[in-house]
């Protein structure tokens, strides 16, 4: 029999459209979800965000498909994260993914992997629940630009008019 506990998660407040950069502090491979087992397993990543209390984290969820999703033909979330880790193209193919080892190969024929430290930009929006609590739903990923390149130009400025929704 498995324990469970409450969720003690502590999410850091964030604002609407505002790019931040972020730090993996963990990851790993869930259970399914025995309430949608379409679903199936996914990828759990835990996020740091710069600026925010230390003991806080972002959550995110991403199940294990490498395609497009249904109805807005828009990379798959895990395929758009794993590609801002390795910065390639959002939209670049996964070739595989291995929920054992993390490991994954880009379509230029590398091959990367998740590991902590790796850091990634990101962009949402705060989404209310039907419980009334909200949700930081990221809509957009994208590489960190490298220190000697981080200026304003180098990173870009999202507007919500980049966000496709």
């Amino acid at each position: 029999m498995a324990r469970h506990t409450a969720n003690t998660f502590n999410a850091p407040t964030l604002t609407d459209f505002v790019p931040y950069k972020a730090e993996l502090v963990n990851f790993w491979l869930g259970e399914e979800n025995s309430e949608h087992p379409d679903w199936g397993r996914q990828v759990i990543l835990s996020l740091h965000i710069d600026g925010t209390e230390a003991d806080k984290e972002l959550r995110l969820f991403a199940g294990i498909r490498l395609g497009k999703q249904k109805g807005t033909n828009t990379p798959a979330t895990l395929r758009q994260i794993l590609n801002a880790f390795a910065a390639a193209p959002s939209d670049g193919a996964i070739t595989y993914f291995d929920d054992e080892t993390f490991e994954y190969g880009l379509a230029d024929g590398r091959e990367a992997r998740l590991t902590r430290g790796a850091r990634v930009q990101l962009v949402g929006r705060n989404v209310l629940r039907e419980d009334g609590s909200t949700k930081y739903d990221v809509v957009q990923y994208s590489p960190v630009a490298p220190l000697a390149a981080a200026t304003p130009a180098a990173v870009g400025q999202v507007t919500a008019a980049d966000v496709p929704f």
